[in-house]
């Protein structure tokens, strides 16, 4: 293995978690995001 000179780690998700005032929980897109995923 070759070592890197430049290295990016992130550790987001592409979701945000939402809950309403009644506790219901959903995902939606995080903003910046680009939805669905594309595989690759």
């Amino acid at each position: 293995m070759s070592a890197a000179e430049f290295v990016v780690v992130a550790n987001r998700l592409p979701v945000d978690r939402v809950v309403t005032g009644d506790g219901e929980e959903s995902w939606r897109p995080s903003p910046g995001v680009s939805w669905p995923p594309s595989n690759p």
